[in-house]
């Protein structure tokens, strides 16, 4: 069709409104599947919000095949808001097929409002992106995710800071979580 006719594609943003139509998880699967083999691709962010049928954590293992063709993949944002089929399962294994994406610099997640998402997969994620080489700024979005077990978040947090050589900036409560710098401590220029 006419996706076969972008052959030189570099960037693509795009969003899926899925709830509404006739979409379904085995077109998602091909689309995937045809994304993969556009490796001069440099910037790439898919939105699903509200896909609850079609993003669960059996289909995240297609993103698998699409990772290993991005060879070239500088920035990468998948946002899976209110995909509330998704689970730590789900987040566990992107993080296991993250690993491809050998290039990128600027990784985005959105797993807001994911009620199946419960804070366990954190750690595994963060350990994914001590993983990609060339990482200098991932941004993880977990507010809303009503199991979220917040605890569990910041014990993932403390426990990757001393091993971060890139920016880790994780939302999950109102405020913006710590990263490597924001943890020295602050010295008090209004002290005399």
């Amino acid at each position: 069709g006419c996706l076969e006719k972008l052959k030189s594609l570099s960037s693509l943003n795009l969003t899926f409104y899925c709830c509404n139509t006739n979409f379904t998880q085995a077109n998602l699967i091909q689309f995937l599947a045809f994304l993969g083999k556009k490796t001069s691709l440099r910037d790439l962010t898919l939105r699903f919000p509200g896909c609850t049928k079609i993003i669960t954590d059996d289909l995240i293992e297609s993103f698998g095949e699409l990772f290993v063709g991005l060879k070239e993949l500088e920035n990468f944002g998948l946002n899976f808001s209110s995909c509330t089929e998704l689970t730590d399962k789900g987040i566990e294994e992107l993080a296991v097929k993250m690993k491809a994406l050998e290039k990128v610099q600027r990784v985005n997640l959105d797993f807001g409002r994911c009620d199946g998402v419960k804070g366990g997969s954190v750690e595994k994620l963060i350990r994914s992106f001590e993983n990609l080489k060339q990482l200098r700024l991932a941004v993880v979005e977990l507010r809303g995710c009503r199991e979220l077990d917040k605890e569990e978040v910041k014990k993932a947090l403390e426990s990757s800071q001393n091993n971060l050589k890139f920016k880790l900036t994780v939302h999950y409560e109102k405020f913006v979580s710590k990263t490597k710098k924001d943890l020295s401590p602050k010295k008090n220029s209004n002290k005399k």
